[in-house]
């Protein structure tokens, strides 16, 4: 279990990087995401050995993936760094949404709750975005949260394979290298480094410890843990860029996080409740 908690923490801290990595290069979103792809492919072939399938789930899984990776891209070129990954972590409460569209069911009043705590979290967010650059990286990075809760949602789904989704989402960037290939030449030594550091620590070591760690911990602490990228990708921000939230992003940042994790608590207590009426009633029949 503490290995479990080691592997996670460390993902938190190797995906908070993206949006640094991001930040020092200055080409289009589809060239680093081709570049992204082509480290993260070969990382990926080279210490994880699994097969990789095919069938429509794991194909639209892919490329939600695809799309959350270039819009958060995007994201980050026209807004902070923080706006960008708390922004994006709308996803979980966008998969709550997809859950109940799915199910055809309209969510339990305390999930509505949590819905319009998160919506006016990211509201909050635009009072400080004044220029049309920064409120429209806001917009792109709720896009690409969309996006990451959607690749989610689909990733839990039967015929779903999270692994073949990663490499088959590289496959799909790869063969869009024709678009930017004369690009490649303007690209400068620092933006070259800033791609293969991402490749390697967001999309290479990231992924490797996350593929450990879920495994070894419950999805609810595993959240809450992957969560510190949060806190992790601002501190990186101020310390290189010296950008800070602004006040109103501030408090948006603290609803949206409280509903986050008022949102994961109570599914944590929901599952509880129901592994101890098992257990009671398995006692009974024993």
């Amino acid at each position: 279990m503490k290995k479990g908690y080691i592997y996670l923490l460390l993902t938190a801290l190797f995906w908070s990087f993206a949006g640094i990595c991001i930040r020092f290069n200055n080409q289009s979103a589809l060239l680093i995401s081709v570049t992204n792809a082509g480290i993260g492919i070969s990382f990926n072939l080279i210490f994880n050995h699994q097969k990789v399938k095919w069938n429509k789930t794991i194909l639209f899984a892919s490329f939600c993936q695809f799309i959350m990776g270039i819009t958060f891209i995007c994201a980050n070129q026209l807004t902070t760094v923080g706006n960008a990954i708390i922004l994006q972590y709308t996803s979980m409460i966008f998969v709550l949404i997809y859950q109940c569209i799915d199910k055809r069911k309209l969510p339990k009043l305390q999930q509505i709750g949590i819905i319009f705590m998160v919506i006016l979290g990211m509201i909050l967010f635009f009072f400080d975005s004044i220029s049309f650059k920064g409120m429209l990286g806001n917009i792109i990075a709720i896009l690409s949260g969309a996006f990451y809760g959607l690749q989610f949602y689909v990733n839990t789904k039967e015929k779903a394979d999270p692994y073949s989704s990663m490499i088959i989402s590289f496959i799909f960037s790869l063969l869009l290298i024709g678009f930017v290939i004369k690009d490649f030449r303007n690209v400068t030594t620092v933006e070259w480094t800033a791609m293969a550091g991402s490749g390697l620590i967001c999309a290479g070591l990231g992924s490797l410890c996350f593929a450990r760690g879920i495994v070894r911990v419950n999805a609810f602490t595993a959240n809450i843990i992957c969560m510190l990228e949060i806190v992790f990708a601002p501190i990186w921000a101020y310390l290189i860029f010296q950008e800070v939230l602004g006040p109103m992003s501030f408090i948006g940042a603290i609803v949206m996080v409280t509903g986050i994790v008022g949102h994961l608590y109570l599914e944590n207590k929901k599952i509880k409740k129901k592994s101890a009426k098992y257990d009671i009633s398995l006692n009974q029949v024993e």
